[in-house]
């Protein structure tokens, strides 16, 4: 009986550490999205400059007979000495995507995509931490062209670096820019 009473505090101990680390971490995550805002507002209020751009071409089609060229666009800009920023306009066969990479100091901090298919449109946000590795991400999706009003938490991807979940986007930039 001793034993027993021993176990069940200790594993209540156990639960209530593991609650409060994930309160913490929670907290620390709260933290730094209002970091990341305060950010975001500070290069809105910048704009972009200082910008270089690369306009290219890529196939893309149903089959390899009906490849058809779409144009792409990046833009990299270095809008101080720490922000920086890719805008990134990706088309394919009936598709089409906009990728906003958001860096400090060279570290991913945030991304925003849109992009549809065939009436059908997406809107993602990715919230980093200061390891580039997933903290948030909010999605809405919609038919029609049409998003719905509430963005919805995908906790799929969490502590992910943010180069692994988008890696067809940051490798075609990557192939693009280099």
């Amino acid at each position: 009986m001793k034993y027993l009473k021993i176990n069940l505090i200790i594993t209540v101990a156990i639960l209530i550490g593991s609650f409060n680390a994930n309160a913490q971490t929670s907290s620390a995550n709260k933290v730094r999205i209002a970091e990341i805002k305060k950010w975001y507002g500070e290069i809105q209020t910048i704009g972009l400059k200082n910008c270089k751009t690369k306009n290219y071409v890529k196939t893309d089609g149903l089959t390899q007979e009906q490849k058809v060229p779409f144009d792409q666009k990046i833009q990299a800009c270095q809008l101080n000495s720490f922000y920086q920023v890719t805008k990134c306009q990706f088309t394919g066969y009936e598709w089409d995507e906009e990728v906003i990479i958001y860096r400090k100091n060279s570290k991913v901090f945030f991304v925003f995509t849109t992009g549809g298919s065939e009436g059908y449109v997406y809107e993602r946000r990715y919230y980093c931490n200061q390891d580039e590795k997933l903290i948030q991400q909010l999605d809405r999706d919609g038919e029609g062209g049409e998003l719905k009003a509430n963005n919805v938490e995908n906790k799929t991807d969490l502590n992910k670096n943010i180069k692994v979940v988008l890696a067809d986007e940051f490798a075609e930039i990557e192939r693009a820019l280099n």
